[in-house]
């Protein structure tokens, strides 16, 4: 009895037959579909993957050779396969695909079987995606699975110390503070593969996330399934208590900053002087009226009701730069070059939290 092919017409199944013949092809099985695919797939195979499929170059020792005993491939859709096939075929340099996401599916395939023939044409193409400027739609507006895909590529095919997965780590970073993404996502893809960054911050924003879970004694897997182990559990708490004493210490100080002049003019940015306006020194006896006015504008706007949570205290640090930055009060008492400085104290330690958000966390 002929054994039924699917999705495959009478014509297309007399090509195949007649590749066959050539002994350069093997059928290939993936779902309910078959395809039949050159024996160079295979060769670029390590030889231990060759042998779990059962693949040789010699037809007599080979599965695929008869299109009713196929080889299986498995871990993925017969529609991912045909796409990745399409660009095989077509390489060193197969057309880009339509979306990031069809770019992702032919390398994490490429990337399962170690096509190098394949390498430098993904690498090209991903690396433009991930480093574009502007930032491409996908990575400005994506799901998290865009995130997690990409991150997976990077690692493999650049390196967890390339610029690549660093700029796709700060943009990862960036969505997640800006409650884009799931925390919880980040969090636990951090942990699992080494990125510390991805990792404090996942668990900041999850922790930030869930303060009123925690403010009430409730459990904190929210929405998780049970996803959080138990010292998962433990680090979050950790960074929690860390952080509410943390800032309820800054909040209550202002930070200290030099006097313009006890320095290097070169010490205030271009970006912070407006160059209209002459640089004047601060000498001692003015410094004074500077740093009360500072103290007490601190004082008054950290104490200023926000919808930001104190625990989310690299958020509250933005706004509270943000609005003496438009201080009318500060920018009538304090030296002009005093005041830039001060500001600039502000976010150096917002990046110096960011940096040191592992510390917190107790990891």
């Amino acid at each position: 009895m002929t054994e039924k092919i699917p999705n495959a017409s009478v014509h297309q199944l007399a090509e195949w037959l007649a590749a066959a013949k050539k002994e350069d092809y093997r059928f290939v099985r993936v779902d309910k579909r078959t395809f039949n695919v050159t024996v160079d797939f295979f060769l670029e195979m390590p030889p231990e993957m060759q042998r779990a499929l059962r693949f040789s170059a010699d037809p007599a020792a080979s599965l695929g050779v008869r299109i009713n005993e196929p080889i299986q491939l498995q871990g993925h859709s017969d529609e991912k396969f045909s796409m990745f096939l399409t660009a095989y075929k077509a390489r060193p340099s197969p057309p880009l695909p339509a979306s990031p996401s069809n770019l992702l599916v032919i390398g994490e395939l490429a990337a399962r079987y170690r096509t190098q023939s394949l390498t430098p044409w993904f690498r090209r193409h991903f690396e433009a995606f991930i480093l574009s400027r502007p930032t491409n739609p996908a990575l400005r507006s994506g799901p998290d699975e865009i995130f997690l895909g990409s991150m997976n590529m990077a690692k493999y095919f650049f390196g967890t110390n390339s610029d690549v997965c660093r700029s796709l780590t700060d943009r990862w970073i960036k969505r997640l503070h800006r409650k884009e993404l799931d925390p919880l996502i980040a969090m636990l893809f951090g942990y699992a593969h080494g990125l510390h960054s991805l990792r404090a911050h996942g668990y900041y924003t999850y922790m930030v996330s869930v303060e009123q879970k925690i403010m009430q004694n409730e459990p904190i897997d929210v929405g998780g399934g049970g996803r959080l182990e138990a010292f998962h559990v433990r680090h979050v708490m950790a960074g929690y208590h860390s952080l509410r004493a943390y800032s309820a210490r800054m909040f209550l100080n202002a930070p200290e900053f030099e006097r313009y002049g006890a320095q290097a003019p070169t010490s205030v940015s271009n970006a912070d002087h407006d160059r209209n306006r002459p640089i004047r020194t601060c000498h001692p006896d003015e410094h004074k009226l500077c740093v009360t006015a500072w103290e007490a504008r601190w004082i008054m706007a950290s104490q200023t009701p926000s919808t930001v949570p104190a625990i989310d205290i690299m958020q509250r640090l933005s706004v509270l730069e943000r609005c003496l930055r438009k201080d009318k009060v500060l920018q009538k008492s304090m030296n002009p070059e005093c005041m830039n400085l001060a500001l600039k104290v502000v976010v150096d330690k917002i990046q110096k939290i960011s940096r040191q958000l592992q510390h917190h966390f107790d990891f």
